[in-house]
């Protein structure tokens, strides 16, 4: 009867992930991750993709030591900066050697890692005593916003701390009945990960912790994942205080590293102003935030398990104080949000959990309605985020445009170690990136630092000649044009040291 019941069990959880694995591959289709999957960086954040991006890039064609990423822009030490973990960008550097370069690695990659994180939101969700037809309804409800969406795809390491995050959930939750020591080594592995990539992640970690502690002194038990948490938690500070000893080193950094309070509530509330313009639908949509806010309502006013309560209480009040620290990056980053839906997880969860009191056909007709309007509104946000002349396809540089730059550069004496500037780009990275060689860029510079770096690189590679010598007029005399190709243009530098 033993091995039987095993046996059940076993086809019982092999015919949920079929299930699961089967919904992911068709809203994977239905979203068109099979076709935005050999993208370069493009469309909104392309500068912030294009940063990422280039350190897989330099780890693959530079150099691989793990310890030193480096961008395209050789503003710092060669381009080495500090930077989030950089795990994600070394692996994909290991398949570039591997399989050869192509950006589909990367967004491979990430795709199946938001998969994962996915089916850990599924297990949690099964976790709560739901079915698992609700719970996959569920689930898919939660990821269904246009943020998460785009990104699912992309050169971001947010949804890896995501998914590593809902892995350290559910990890904490099988301790919770089987308290032995490989789920405590997997949760410090999780939980260590998440926040080493995005230390975001450090909020539901501590939650976790204290939580435990909170319950422990209330049942007078030992908890069973604190030194996991601190030891996840000195792992990523570790990585943190490498990163200020780096930035020294090498002279800088192209990641932000430090927050930036707002001083006073008025500029809060200006900020939460273009936030809530900017973002607030594409996070979720309106139905959405009202299944969240009434799990808020449920939390208060419904009986639920008192560790379940005081973890997403605290991880709620976590996420509120977040946002408020580094609200000025929240009006231009939606990203910066990644990280913090597994909060939302858990008040669609408990939302469910109080509808589904008051009537089960309710909560699940409720439920679905929601999911499929968001999975409507999302892929509408996702493909406009990829079709050209529309807001959201916000794309310094067409990628397409650049195929051919490699041997065209070759061909002029330019190759793979040779150093450009390349004007004009606002972003640190997204020219260089493109064109595969590393360098300086120009925006809106100085004279002084258009002749200062035209004396080292010797090569400038523009994208709009008749721009650069108004704002230049200086450098006319000193630059030769060599050779053309599509919109840019190559100039050998003639005079200097």
């Amino acid at each position: 009867m033993i091995l039987i019941d095993q046996y059940k069990s076993y086809f019982s959880t092999l015919n949920k992930n079929i299930v699961f694995i089967f919904c992911w591959l068709l809203v994977s289709v239905l979203f068109g991750y099979h076709k935005t999957i050999t993208y370069p960086p493009l469309s909104i954040h392309q500068g912030a993709q294009a940063d990422r991006a280039s350190i897989a890039y330099n780890y693959y064609n530079t150099s691989m030591n793990f310890f030193l990423p480096r961008v395209m822009e050789t503003g710092t030490l060669d381009g080495i900066t500090p930077t989030e973990f950089p795990i994600i960008n070394y692996t994909v550097a290991i398949f570039y050697k591997i399989f050869g370069f192509s950006e589909f690695w990367y967004r491979f990659i990430i795709w199946c890692f938001m998969g994962i994180g996915l089916w850990a939101a599924f297990y949690i969700t099964i976790a709560f005593s739901i079915h698992k037809f609700s719970a996959l309804a569920l689930s898919f409800c939660w990821y269904f916003g246009t943020v998460l969406c785009y990104y699912t795809n992309n050169f971001l390491p947010d949804v890896v701390s995501l998914s590593f995050l809902l892995l350290a959930i559910k990890q904490w939750l099988i301790i919770k009945e089987t308290d032995i020591q490989k789920n405590k080594i997997l949760f410090t592995i999780f939980a260590s990960l998440a926040c080493l990539i995005k230390i975001t992640s450090a909020i539901f970690v501590i939650s976790i912790l204290l939580s435990e502690i909170i319950l422990s002194r209330q049942k007078k038990d030992k908890p069973k994942t604190v030194l996991s948490g601190i030891t996840a938690l000195i792992l990523t500070l570790s990585w943190y205080l490498y990163c200020n000893i780096l930035e020294k080193k090498v002279g800088g950094t192209y990641f932000l590293m430090n927050a930036k309070f707002p001083s006073n509530f008025d500029e809060l509330k200006d900020y939460s102003n273009i936030f809530f313009e900017n973002w607030f639908t594409k996070i979720y949509n309106i139905p959405q935030w009202l299944l969240a806010f009434s799990g808020v309502f449920s939390i208060i006013f419904f009986k639920v398990k008192s560790d379940f309560k005081i973890f997403t209480i605290l991880s709620l009040f976590g996420s509120i104080s977040f946002y408020i620290l580094m609200s000025s990056q929240f009006r231009y980053h939606d990203y910066y949000f990644i990280t913090l839906l597994p909060t939302f997880l858990l008040l669609f969860i408990f939302s469910f959990k109080m509808l589904e009191n008051i009537n089960k056909i309710l909560s699940i007709t409720i439920i679905s309605l929601v999911c499929i309007w968001g999975l409507i509104d999302a892929k509408n946000g996702v493909r406009l985020r990829y079709t050209p002349n529309n807001y959201w396809y916000q794309t310094f540089f067409e990628p397409s445009k650049f195929k051919g730059t490699d041997l065209w550069l070759k061909n002029n004496s330019i190759n793979e170690n040779t150093k450009v500037l390349a004007a004009f780009d606002a972003n640190p990275n997204v020219l260089l990136y493109l064109l595969k060689r590393k360098g300086y860029r120009t925006f809106d510079h100085s004279q002084k630092y258009i002749d200062e770096k035209l004396n080292i690189t010797k090569n400038l590679v523009t994208t709009d000649s008749a721009k650069f010598f108004k704002m230049y007029p200086k450098s006319r005399q000193k630059l030769q044009l060599v050779s053309s190709f599509s919109d840019l243009n190559l100039y050998k530098y003639t005079y200097g040291d």
